[in-house]
């Protein structure tokens, strides 16, 4: 077997409900026996290990890994996964949105003939109903509508959506996420990517963000304090 070409990263926190849909969509991807998908936990109460065990025989052997963060937090457990991870590619996925089928492979496309590109991104549908597919949903054409990747643009706000594809090796040179961030600690290390490398859109929907209500990312005010004090560090003066 081949080794795994991108390294998935599936946080998860009481999410029962969602993840077999999620680990469904994995497997229905276009490149699938490429990936690696790492289900992290940073508040085990048994559900989800159960999940990632009835599932684990419809995945290469090793493919499929359980793991446990060893604190809380959505960021804690990205860096458990990254520490794990054997591909050269990562993608972060959220376990209550879908990809299109050959979300993946796209993005894996684009970093493979575009080797100054550190991040690709594309635009998402968006559903306020659980469990839909890409394929099927009732987003009507509603989507995150993401601008074209300039640094100055990223520095207005984050505009990488819910599920990029960037380069493991980039940790080397600027390390892991800030765990001292609840919700934007994603933007804070696209902001740090891409103070040494460019990024890239691709026009086009990849995926289906379902805005979930009771999701931490619909905590307006949080995000708002963290967006403040990204924008402390990183447009304060030289």
């Amino acid at each position: 077997m081949q080794p795994a070409r991108v390294s998935v990263l599936v946080a998860v926190r009481h999410a029962e409900l969602f993840l077999p849909g999620c680990l469904d969509c994995l497997l229905a991807q276009s490149v699938a026996a490429d990936l690696e998908v790492l289900v992290i936990e940073s508040e085990p109460r048994g559900g989800e290990a159960a999940i990632v065990s009835t599932y684990r025989r419809r995945f290469p052997e090793g493919r499929l890994r359980h793991l446990i963060a060893p604190r809380p937090g959505l960021y804690a457990a990205w860096n458990t996964g990254l520490r794990q991870a054997t591909a050269e590619l990562v993608m972060n996925l959220n376990a209550d949105d879908r990809l299109r089928r050959d979300a993946i492979e796209i993005l894996m496309r684009t970093l493979r003939q575009r080797p100054e590109i550190a991040l690709a991104y594309g635009d998402s549908l968006i559903t306020t109903v659980a469990n839909e597919t890409f394929e099927r949903n009732s987003s009507r054409g509603r989507r995150f509508h993401w601008p074209a990747y300039t640094h100055k643009r990223l520095l207005l706000g984050c505009i990488c959506g819910p599920h990029p594809l960037w380069r493991r090796r980039l940790h080397d040179e600027v390390g892991f996420f800030d765990e001292s961030f609840q919700i934007a600690g994603d933007y804070e290390m696209w902001l740090r990517i891409a103070a040494r490398h460019p990024l890239l859109r691709i026009d086009e929907p990849l995926g289906l963000y379902y805005a979930n209500p009771h999701g931490v990312s619909a905590d307006a005010a949080l995000l708002k304090v963290e967006n403040r004090r990204i924008v402390s560090v990183y447009f304060r003066d030289p």
